[in-house]
């Protein structure tokens, strides 16, 4: 039987590919609507739930800081640097980022994940969701959850 420590270290770096697509490539990216005032740096956390047959679900919680240029391009930064990026409409936006797992020229299984956001004052809060491939177990797994970050 699998260990709970050994479940953490699994999640957290579940997490980090999830936070932000472990480096993959992301869709909108050109810009968008003019930020103005909703431009700038917010730190916050991420809590992600995922949900593995073998364990039943599993919660951990991570840093993320979310960059809004003055065009209107969303960066999304997880602890270890790894980007993905979206466009700001209105005060809304949306980043989706895929990761794909290779060897030898196979994928052997991609990871999507979607950040749906909304800037409010000095806040960003948002959801998370995708469904990522935990290569260990040779299983896939939804994977759900919030975030929020401040100015």
């Amino acid at each position: 039987m699998m260990t709970k420590k050994y479940w953490f270290l699994l999640f957290s770096t579940l997490l980090l590919l999830t936070a932000c697509g472990g480096g993959g490539s992301s869709s909108g990216s050109s810009g968008g609507t003019p930020a103005g005032n909703l431009a700038g740096i917010y730190n916050g956390t991420v809590t992600l739930t995922a949900d593995t047959s073998l364990s039943g679900s599993v919660t951990a919680t991570d840093t993320l800081t979310i960059r809004i240029d003055p065009n209107g391009r969303v960066t999304v930064i997880d602890r270890e640097g790894e980007t993905a990026q979206g466009a700001l409409s209105g005060n809304s936006f949306t980043v989706n980022a895929l990761d794909r797992i290779e060897a030898g020229g196979t994928v052997f299984c991609e990871t999507t994940t979607i950040l749906r956001g909304t800037v409010s004052g000095n806040r960003i809060t948002g959801t998370v969701s995708g469904q990522v491939c935990l290569d260990l177990l040779e299983q896939e797994t939804n994977v759900r959850g919030t975030f929020e970050a401040t100015k």
